[in-house]
């Protein structure tokens, strides 16, 4: 355990180092560097090959996020409009008197 003069504790855990204490409104460009370090020395790298798709989706997912003032909102990524469905009436009578002769016996 080791504790700096912010009163900040770095702890090692079968984990790794974690730190813990009162976060900070904006973290030294020391810490970003030193967590940048640990985060490409577990592996993870910025995806530089970033798919079309992926790419359309962050920029709906951009566009469409809100804050409400108590909250933020997104819209769904997937949902492109109205989808044409068809008119299934009377299948949906079909089952219904299905379920009502089962009910009734």
């Amino acid at each position: 355990m080791k504790r700096n003069a912010t009163g900040s504790i770095a702890l090692e855990t079968l984990l790794g180092w974690i730190i813990c204490g009162k976060p900070h409104s904006s973290p030294s460009e020391e810490a970003r560097v030193l967590l940048t370090k640990e985060i490409e020395a577990m592996g993870i790298t910025p995806d530089d090959d970033v798919a079309p798709e992926d790419t359309r989706m962050m920029e709906r997912f951009e566009k469409s996020l809100s804050f409400n003032g108590e909250r933020y909102q997104v819209g769904l990524l997937w949902s492109e409009g109205q989808p044409d469905l068809p008119v299934n009436v009377k299948q949906a009578m079909r089952r219904l008197t299905t379920v009502e002769r089962r009910l009734a016996q």
